[in-house]
């Protein structure tokens, strides 16, 4: 989990001077917190997924932040549950590939010119504006807060920012006897249950430390009720009651003497009373941001003034707003941007496309898990109305607090806000795909307690079975018993996600009653809810042949053909199969004609016949066993590919084809990324046109005529991608005798580019000179991306002094590349002042 992964840091500098006084942007997203990032990164894949694309410097995202808070962690902070490191990543390590950061904050909104006037006096020109900018918190008004705070001895503290959520917890875990007391304010908050969270887990360690009968706690609250849901306000009313808990309704906190150690509370009736504190946990009254309020922009009470359903601007309807800064009337949760965020994608996109009725509607779904004590926690869910929308009542009774939900809060749900959410993979409104993944039981310990925790859903022994999500269930199967089957209760799941697109995902299916369960999950998905509506499929098998499943396939073309768009088939890593499949047995995959995406690994083709499936578009293979006469002769297949991708996880060294190499020709092709080590002599034989873009070299050990040759016929592209690059010689930097000829320094043996392409032999060129002749040959590039290469300093010398080598690059990005120092990075921008230079590290 968060706590056993290792810290990550990033390093991003932009050395460009482009953005100086204005500049234009074809998306503007403000804030970089939850809900902008989630909505950015659904947006890019969107985009993608319709292909359309934007240059990085048209998707821009504002945030002044040096770090991105998972701030429903902090509730466990204070609780001792949780380091607060772990909540904590440098943002630049989470803005999605392919935007721009700015981090500045923004002083004004101009919507009627799509104009943003930032802090620093810059102006940002957009065309679509998404506005996530969070809710502010104002510590100043409650008089003496900010000076409590950092005293350390004011028994003062809070759970509402990185700095004081530690202090919560040592005040809790400290406090021996006398009077803690537990506020919440009348206005919104960010998660509305967090005030009492923190309270219910210290009356649990009271209780199991004998300090209950010494510590009394009392809740204050500016609210009229425990929770703004009748269902659930009852039951933690009622749990209130019974642990002897005073409650006191419509009190705000106003002002604190710690000094004294008293609080003033302000009643609605105006009146105000003191009240003596051992302990004091505040939540600070919280509300729109100012900059926001006094935008047009804003509703009358300062919120982004945004429809209900459609999260489309009222005035604007190139504006879009999401989470704690819209008008959105439903509890301000991080849950709430898993549901608000696929329908502002869908409704932004359809905008985009000129339409004007939005189909994608937001209910108000929210969810808020309540702690209640160790091992304990209620899952309240509702949507607009106050009314319960809940995702386990089918199995579980979600009006009373349940062991289960306590794991999804403490152990998957961290994880999975950085690995999915901000990913833009977890989604959670009718809108959005549903998956049902079965891959093999192997979980992290943390996944493995959120799973045991789940263990009350199995069916017969079966399944131990994980929610992270509200349409996605992961089914685990045990692959102890001889036949399995798919439980009713995932019928019963699959059924009340409603129509949305689904996504089946199977993996490490190892045994014939495996497949089995797919096989008939298939053939039954056309006289079932599964009907028009599975867009992608997943199947990783362990040690058994695809014949059966294409045969399901072929069985199921019918309710597959008007909604697959993605085939995954793969053998996993731990069997050593190379099945031998005849290209033709894909035919059921012609009626499939949205299909768009097919990934095929581990499989050792035989030649089409003059096969094709015309709607793909994007291609990944694993290459296994396959020599390189037999790979053209399979791309063959698909005439209209746009992004090609050539891997092998063997990591077999192909030896030289022994066939004649036919010509292959694909006239659309824009991407291609392969492995140098296993695609020796093919590459050069594939004809492609001049949309042919960009290049991606990844895992190899030198740069050398073989690796030109092997390019494309007449290769010219913009873009160029060496990932894994570890030059060969004596250590991860060093070059061999040859290279170094009389000096011991790493760079004596450069020579000017002439010299060098008189020099130029048929021989590999290892280490700096092989790097530097491939850049000679392809003056064009523009981007130039190093992504884990073993490289120093040397490599980018050139760069330096040498005018003609890449004449036209404009941005250099490099990531992990350790060994290249800031020191490089600032000579090269010094020379080539307008070169745009980003460089990330772990």
């Amino acid at each position: 989990m968060l706590a056993n992964r290792a810290a990550r840091t990033s390093i991003v500098r932009s050395f460009s001077s482009r953005r100086l006084a204005s500049t234009d942007a074809k998306v503007v997203v403000i804030g970089a917190g939850a809900g902008g990032l989630t909505a950015a990164s659904q947006l890019r894949k969107a985009l993608s997924k319709s292909r359309k694309t934007l240059a990085k410097e048209d998707f821009v995202i504002i945030d002044p932040a040096e770090y991105h808070y998972y701030q429903p962690g902090w509730t466990l902070v204070g609780s001792g549950l949780m380091d607060k490191k772990d909540t904590r990543r440098p943002l630049a390590s989470l803005i999605p590939e392919g935007t721009t950061h700015i981090p500045e904050a923004v002083k004004s909104f101009a919507p009627e010119k799509n104009e943003i006037t930032l802090a620093n006096g810059d102006q940002i020109k957009y065309e679509y504006l998404i506005v996530a900018s969070g809710i502010q918190i104002n510590w100043s008004a409650v008089k003496g807060l900010q000076e409590a705070l950092v005293d350390s001895h004011s028994g003062v503290s809070s759970i509402y920012s990185y700095t004081t959520a530690d202090k919560a917890q040592q005040d809790i875990e400290a406090l021996r006897s006398g009077k803690a007391i537990f506020t919440q304010p009348s206005t919104p908050v960010k998660c509305a249950g967090a005030p009492q969270k923190v309270m219910w887990q210290a009356w649990d360690l009271y209780q199991r430390t004998d300090r209950s009968k010494t510590v009394k706690i009392e809740f204050w609250t500016g609210m009229p009720t425990m929770f703004s849901v009748p269902k659930y306000s009852e039951v933690l009313n009622a749990l209130r009651i019974q642990r002897d808990i005073a409650g006191q309704f419509g009190h705000n906190l106003v002002a604190i003497d710690s000094a004294n150690r008293k609080a003033t509370f302000k009643k609605t009736d105006g009146t105000e009373v003191t009240e003596e504190y051992t302990l004091l946990h505040v939540t600070p009254p919280q509300g729109p941001a100012d900059y926001i309020k006094a935008s047009p922009l804003a509703d009358a009470a300062g919120w982004v003034d945004v429809d209900a359903a459609t999260l489309q601007h009222k005035k604007y309807p190139n504006v879009f707003s999401l989470g704690d800064a819209s008008s959105l009337p439903t509890s301000k949760t991080a849950a709430a941007i898993t549901a608000q965020a696929p329908v502002l994608v869908r409704n932004l996109v359809d905008v985009m496309n000129g339409k004007k009725d939005l189909v994608a509607k937001y209910d108000g779904y929210t969810s808020c898990p309540l702690l209640t004590g160790k091992g304990q926690l209620l899952l309240a869910e509702f949507k607009y109305g106050l009314e319960p929308k809940e995702s386990f009542s089918t199995f579980l009774d979600q009006g009373k607090p349940q062991r289960a939900f306590y794991y999804l809060k403490t152990s998957l749900f961290p994880w999975a806000y950085f690995e999915h959410m901000l990913q833009g993979r977890w989604r959670t409104a009718e809108t959005a795909s549903t998956r049902l993944v079965v891959p093999e039981l192997q979980a992290q310990s943390g996944m493995q307690n959120a799973l045991t925790g789940l263990s009350t859903l199995a069916a017969d022994g079966v399944f131990d079975a994980g929610t992270m999500e509200t349409n996605s269930l992961f089914l685990f199967p045990t692959m102890q018993r001889s036949s399995l089957s798919l439980p009713r209760w995932t019928e019963l799941a699959i059924e009340r996600s409603g129509i949305c697109p689904l996504e089946l995902s199977f993996s490490n299916l190892g045994s014939e009653s495996a497949l089995e369960v797919v096989r008939s999950l298939l053939c039954a998905s056309h006289r079932s809810s599964l009907a028009g509506r599975i867009e992608r499929l997943e199947i990783g098998l362990a040690g058994q042949s695809y014949l059966p499943l294409l045969a399901a396939l072929q069985e199921a073309t019918a309710p597959l053909s008007n909604s697959l768009r993605s085939i995954v088939f793969y053998h996993t890593g731990y069997f050593t199969v190379h099945e031998t499949l005849p290209l033709e047995t894909l035919e059921t995959l012609q009626a499939a004609q949205k299909l768009n995406t097919l990934t095929l690994g581990r499989i050792q083709w035989s030649s089409p016949t003059g096969y094709i499936l015309p709607s793909v578009t994007s291609l990944s293979i694993d290459l296994g066993h396959n020599h390189e006469a037999l790979l053209l002769h399979s791309l063959s297949a698909f005439p209209n590919l746009i992004h090609l991708t050539l891997e092998c996880t063997d990591h077999v060294k192909l030896t030289d084809s022994w066939e004649p190499i036919p010509s292959c020709t694909l006239p659309h092709l824009r991407t291609i990324r392969f492995d140098p080590r296993i695609c020796h002599y093919s590459l050069h034989k594939l004809h492609t046109p001049p949309v042919l873009d960009t290049i991606v070299a990844k895992g190899f050990t030198r740069l050398s005529p073989r690796f030109l040759e092997m390019l494309p016929s007449r290769p010219s592209y913009s873009t160029l991608r060496l990932e894994h690059f570890v030059p060969l010689g004596s250590g991860a930097v060093k070059t061999t005798a040859r290279d170094n000829d009389n000096d011991n320094s790493m760079f004596s043996s450069y020579k000017s580019l002439e010299m060098l392409k008189m020099e130029w032999t048929t021989h590999f060129q290892a280490g700096i000179r092989g790097f530097i002749e491939c850049l000679v040959h392809h003056p064009e590039i523009v981007n130039l991306e190093l992504y884990e290469c073993a490289i120093n300093d040397e490599y980018l010398h050139p760069l330096v002094f040498d005018a003609t080598l890449l004449p036209q690059l404009k941005r250099l990005h490099l990531h992990n590349c350790t060994n290249v120092t800031r020191d490089q990075l600032d000579k090269i921008h010094r020379t080539r002042p307008t070169l745009e230079i980003e460089y990330t590290r772990y």
